[in-house]
């Protein structure tokens, strides 16, 4: 099985309001505990902004979830 952690876009081509960048496998929570600092919740949908780790930049705001140890069929 791979165990390469991933980001791809999941937002259809065209405008939106929304883009969806999904991140997944192995490494995925500590990256995203990086670049959003405020505390994730399982499947709770939280507010705020993905920061550059070397600038604190605030690059854009965000609406992020995770989904641990999520199943198909479960």
């Amino acid at each position: 099985m791979y165990q390469d952690t991933i980001a791809a876009i999941s937002t259809p081509p065209g405008e939106g309001g929304i883009g969806i960048v999904r991140l997944s496998g192995r490494d995925a929570l500590a990256i995203a505990e990086k670049l959003f600092p405020r505390r994730l919740s399982n499947r709770r949908l939280v507010y705020g902004h993905i920061v550059d780790t070397s600038t604190e930049e605030v690059i854009d705001e965000v609406l992020e979830t995770i989904f641990s140890n999520f199943r198909i069929g479960k």
